[in-house]
C-alpha cells in the first residue's frame, strides 16, 4: 500500500519537483504569443537594435534563487529630481497644428515630398502621356493632404469620392476648397516615405517589414522624446491600432476590445498618458530565442532612455526577478504584478 505523504513533511525542493514552481512555467503566452517572439525596436537614431542579450552590464543574479520577504527595513529610495515636462518653446498661444509640427517636423514633410515625387516618376516612366501630366507635389500640398485625412477621420462618409459630392447634404465644402478630387487621388496613389528601389528583400539580414514607413516612425519617436520629459512614474504596456486589412504582422487578440490590428509596445507618462517610447510588434520568428524572455526585452528597450531617473510600472507578463534586479542595478525602481 502506498504511504500517505503529509505535505508538511515535504521539503521545498521536493514540493517544486512535484508541482513545479510558478516561475518555471511558460509565462510568455500572452494573447497566443510565445516568449521567443522576435522583438524589433527603434533606438533614438532610428537604427534597429538587438535586444537578445539584454543589458549585460547589470548584475547576473538570475541564476540565484529568489525569496519573498516581509522585511522592508533599510530600503532607501532616492527622491525623483529629474527635469520633467515640455522642453520646447510652445509660445504664448499654441495651436493644435503647432504641436503637430513639433511631432512630425519639417524634415519629415520634406522627405515625403521627395519620395512621393520619386515614386511617381518611377511608376510613370513607361507612360509618357501620364508622366507629362504629372505635377510634383509640394510641402504645402502634403500638409494639406494630411489635414484632409484628419478631417475625413472625423467626418466619415461611405466613400472618399463622397467628400466632393455636389449633394449639399453629402459633400464637404472645406475639402472641396482645399484640393480637387483627382489631385487627392493622385497623391494617394503615389504617396511614399522611403525609396522602395533600395528596399531589402525578405530573407536579407537588414530586411525591415516597416521599411516603407520607417522614416516617419523614426522621426516621430525622436520628436516626442525631444519635446517632453516624463514625470516620476512611467507605465509600460501594449496598445492596439485598429486595422483589418492585409498585413503580415496583424494581430488577432480574442480577449481585447480591439481584436484586429497592429500591436505596439509603449511606455507612457502615467500622469497624462503622453507616450515617451514605442515600438511596433512585428510578429513571431521562431528561430530567435530570448535569454530572459520577450517581456524582459520589451521593458529594457522601452525604459532604456529613462534609466537612473524614473519609476516604472508594468503587469505580470513583463515581470521577472532578473528584470527587477537589472533595473535596480540601473537605479530604476519598479512596481509590478507577478504570477
Amino acid at each position: 500500500m502506498a504511504r500517505r505523504v503529509d505535505l508538511l513533511d515535504v521539503s521545498f525542493d521536493e514540493y517544486r519537483a512535484i508541482f513545479r514552481d510558478s516561475d518555471e512555467e511558460d509565462t510568455g503566452d500572452i494573447d497566443g504569443d510565445s516568449s521567443d517572439i522576435d522583438f524589433e525596436g527603434i533606438d533614438e537614431d532610428g537604427e534597429e537594435i538587438d535586444e537578445e542579450n539584454g543589458d549585460e552590464e547589470a548584475a547576473e543574479s538570475d541564476e540565484e534563487e529568489e525569496e519573498w520577504t516581509d522585511d522592508l527595513s533599510n530600503i532607501a529610495v532616492d527622491e525623483f529630481s529629474a527635469r520633467s515636462g515640455i522642453v520646447v518653446d510652445v509660445g504664448s498661444d499654441p495651436k493644435a497644428d503647432d504641436f503637430f509640427t513639433f511631432m512630425f517636423g519639417e524634415d519629415l514633410f520634406n522627405k515625403i515630398v521627395e519620395e512621393t515625387n520619386r515614386y511617381a516618376r518611377q511608376m510613370l516612366a513607361d507612360n509618357e502621356q501620364r508622366l507629362g501630366r504629372w505635377r510634383d507635389v509640394t510641402e504645402a500640398e502634403v500638409k494639406a493632404y494630411f489635414g484632409m485625412c484628419v478631417i475625413m477621420g472625423m467626418n466619415i462618409l461611405p466613400k472618399v469620392a463622397d467628400y466632393w459630392s455636389v449633394d449639399i447634404f453629402m459633400g464637404n465644402e472645406g475639402i472641396k476648397r482645399v484640393m480637387a478630387k483627382n489631385r487627392f487621388e493622385e497623391i494617394s496613389q503615389f504617396l511614399h516615405l522611403n525609396d522602395t528601389s533600395w528596399e531589402p528583400a525578405p530573407g536579407e539580414a537588414n530586411f525591415d517589414r516597416l521599411y516603407k514607413c520607417r522614416p516617419a516612425l523614426t522621426a516621430v519617436l525622436r520628436n516626442v522624446q525631444r519635446c517632453y520629459l516624463p514625470t516620476k512614474n512611467i507605465s509600460v504596456d501594449e496598445g492596439m491600432i485598429v486595422f483589418k486589412g492585409r498585413l503580415s504582422f496583424r494581430q488577432y487578440l480574442l480577449a481585447k476590445p480591439t481584436k484586429y490590428g497592429i500591436k505596439v509596445w509603449m511606455a507612457a507618462d502615467s500622469s497624462n498618458s503622453y507616450v515617451v517610447n514605442f515600438s511596433v510588434y512585428l510578429g513571431s520568428k521562431g528561430e530567435i530565442r530570448r535569454r530572459h524572455g520577450l517581456g524582459y526585452d520589451v521593458v529594457m528597450h522601452m525604459v532604456r532612455p529613462f534609466f537612473n531617473r524614473n519609476h516604472v510600472f508594468f503587469n505580470n507578463f513583463f515581470s521577472s526577478p532578473v528584470l527587477l534586479d537589472h533595473l535596480l542595478a540601473k537605479q530604476t525602481y519598479i512596481c509590478s504584478t507577478v504570477r
